[in-house]
């Protein structure tokens, strides 16, 4: 806060800017609340909340901070007399109470002295006759000058709500649904009709208020909920916020970044998101932190399919010397000049992928990638990765650049005088049925594995088919498409124990 010593027109100054700059305004009547240094989505929260806009929908990671920023734009609301009447609403009456326990001290130090905070002192501010946790009067410089603060849960009375003749011209609704709300039809049913329909139509009209405004922030819990509900409405400006930066939240893990470093720092972000994986819980860490809902319906894979193998997994590593494992390589063009300006942001990601069949399991051996274009690398990972695990043989497509790759491949391997069959193959399909083909079947039955460390490729699986890059995904479905005969003729397929336990197998493969 202000101290004494700083001057009147210096405390003019930050009265004047604080009107139009929210973090400046917060830092200078409200310390604590924003202690913390702010990242790039407050500013845009704060844009979002001071804009013409009426009706605004903003989805916040847990922890993003949108109950304090709701907090400070009501109290900017009634320092600037911008509103008469204020309603938080929350999923419950006692978390609606929190919001106005906080306006309350925000003006009165000492409720029991009724000693006046600075901020209530440089605003004109002053408790009235009510001022309780379900509602306060606050008076704006004279007798006359009134405004409403009230404080209701989502299943209390929202309708016909009227203060002194004026009906709410800034509902604040935070996180009003949970999971209990969620997983009941007729409670969510019965939330989304109360919020797009009395709460909604409860708002002053622009006649009475210019600025009238609805806020929801939530943080999404399930599918068809709320959330999904304003997403929908074209009366809603909606908004995402989740845990990482817009420029890094779709590529792999190791190369995201905290939307909020000071106080989600990046490391610490990443070993949540690997102990999600490790727990098989990567659909609540998407949901809480990325702001993001992993359909079941639109999902082409479920987590639970997924099995881990290797050390400290109930599956050990399968024997090198009698796996059958082949590669391969889903490469990238060049890049244009255009991708080039751009720092190659947009550019898909080259994969190599070995996965190996032992005993009718399937197996990611290891899978490797690399944004944007690069011929020696890819080379390079090729023979390290064949050397590495024996592989029978590598298949790229047999298209455009891939054809190139396919030579440039054979020509590191004659120089180095080692050889690796080399297949090359056309696909038709669709990327989706390729992948879909190659991995469901495989992975639904508990017979596809992966190491728990290969976060890239179990984050694209997870969330497939809602991922911008599918890279690693596409290619190791091709591979398990291969050695499940796909795309080989029946002298090529590995050898194993495959007809005693699946006849229908033994008649494609020709046995009697």
């Amino acid at each position: 806060m202000l101290d004494s010593s700083q001057s009147l027109e210096h405390l003019r100054e930050v009265v004047e800017l604080g009107a139009a700059d929210t973090e400046l305004f917060g830092r200078a009547f409200f310390p604590r609340a924003f202690r913390n240094q702010a990242p790039p989505m407050h500013r845009e929260m704060d844009l979002l909340l001071d804009s013409v806009d009426r009706f605004v929908f903003m989805e916040v990671f847990r922890g993003g901070a949108k109950t304090t920023r709701f907090r400070v734009y009501a109290a900017k609301r009634i320092a600037y007399n911008l509103s008469k009447t204020i309603l938080f609403v929350s999923k419950s009456a006692g978390h609606a109470a929190k919001n106005l326990r906080w306006i309350r001290r925000a003006i009165v130090k000492n409720e029991r002295t009724g000693d006046l905070t600075d901020f209530a002192k440089v605003f004109g501010l002053r408790p009235g006759t009510k001022w309780n946790d379900e509602e306060l009067q606050i008076i704006h410089g004279t007798d006359d000058d009134i405004i409403w603060v009230t404080g209701l849960g989502v299943t209390g009375s929202v309708r016909g709500l009227n203060f002194d003749d004026f009906r709410p011209d800034l509902i604040l609704c935070d996180d009003l649904v949970d999971e209990e709300i969620a997983a009941s039809p007729d409670n969510n049913k019965k939330l989304k009709a109360l919020v797009v329909g009395a709460l909604k139509h409860s708002l002053a009209p622009v006649i009475d208020n210019p600025l009238s405004k609805m806020v929801v922030a939530q943080t999404p819990i399930a599918v068809g909920d709320l959330s999904e509900t304003l997403r929908k409405d074209p009366e809603f400006k909606r908004v995402r916020f989740g845990c990482w930066t817009p420029e890094t939240e779709n590529l792999p893990i190791a190369m995201r970044k905290s939307a909020w470093e000071v106080r989600f720092p990046t490391e610490d972000l990443k070993k949540q998101w690997h102990a999600a994986v490790a727990k098989n819980e990567l659909s609540i860490f998407s949901r809480e932190m990325e702001v993001r809902i992993i359909s079941e319906e639109d999902a082409k894979f479920k987590p639970e399919w997924l099995k881990f193998f290797g050390e400290g997994q109930e599956e050990p590593e399968p024997p090198h010397a009698e796996i059958y494992a082949i590669m391969v390589i889903d490469p990238v063009p060049p890049p244009s000049p255009q991708q080039i300006a751009k720092g190659l942001i947009d550019k898909d990601f080259e994969a190599l992928a070995v996965v190996g069949k032992w005993k009718q399991k399937y197996y990611l051996l290891e899978v490797s990638s690399n944004r944007g274009h690069d011929p020696d690398w890819t080379v390079g990972e090729f023979i390290r990765l064949a050397s590495r695990w024996r592989i029978k043989k590598a298949k790229v497509e047999s298209v455009a650049y891939q054809r190139t790759l396919a030579w440039l491949i054979r020509q590191a391997m004659k120089k180095l005088g080692r050889y690796w069959p080399v297949e090359e193959f056309v696909d038709r399909r669709s990327k989706v049925f390729k992948i879909v083909d190659g991995l469901k079947g495989v992975s639904s039955n508990g017979a596809f594995y992966v190491r728990p460390e290969q976060t890239t490729f179990i984050d694209q699986y997870t969330r497939y088919a809602a991922v911008a890059h599918d890279d690693e995904l596409e290619a190791v479905a091709i591979a398990c498409g291969d050695l499940q005969g796909q795309y080989m003729s029946e002298d090529e397929l590995p050898p194993d124990e495959s007809e005693e336990y699946i006849p229908e197998l033994a008649n494609f493969r020709g046995a009697p």
